[in-house]
């Protein structure tokens, strides 16, 4: 039986639908449990392998959960990671997530939208002129490749650090 804590690297790039111009980061933690023999190898294989697993279950989210939403995805992350790692070890896992949220620049850009918005909502810096008129937004939100995790801004069909199919 292992036992291991494990946390992400670096924060997973994250974009909240209530802040869709704001690249946030988001930090996760836990623990997993596992049958497996506990080796340095088993040990290092799989805590590597939760958090890539990891950080692709929190891309999932990006664009479709609200940050302040996040944290009650905690038992449905848990249970996705735990299946995704049984799968593929041939072990019983059980993991369970401990902490979720932004990272301490996010909270920073978070507290500085907040503060920017009017009391109707838009910001102050952004709100075009009524003789300025209104143009689409011309930065585009990044893809990530699923196999490598790398953000993808370009039109490209094919990943340029993996080359993975996109």
């Amino acid at each position: 039986m292992i036992k291991i804590n494990f946390e992400t690297a670096n924060p997973v790039p994250y974009y909240s639908p209530d802040y869709p111009k704001i690249e946030l980061g988001i930090v996760a933690k836990g623990t997993i449990i596992s049958e497996a023999e506990s080796t340095e190898s088993n040990r290092s294989f799989i805590t590597d392998a939760a958090v890539v697993h990891l950080n692709d279950a929190i891309r999932r989210y990006s664009g479709n959960v609200t940050v302040g939403r996040l944290p009650a995805k905690i038992s449905e992350l848990g249970k996705t990671l735990s299946a995704e790692l049984e799968g593929m070890l041939h072990f019983k896992c059980t993991v369970k997530i401990s902490a979720l949220g932004t990272d301490d620049r996010s909270r920073e850009l978070l507290e500085q939208a907040q503060n920017d918005k009017n009391p109707r909502g838009f910001s102050s810096r952004n709100t075009p002129s009524r003789s300025e008129p209104q143009r689409p937004d011309s930065r585009q939100r990044p893809n990530f490749c699923t196999g490598c995790g790398v953000a993808i801004t370009s039109s490209s069909r094919f990943c340029p650090n993996c080359g993975k199919a996109l």
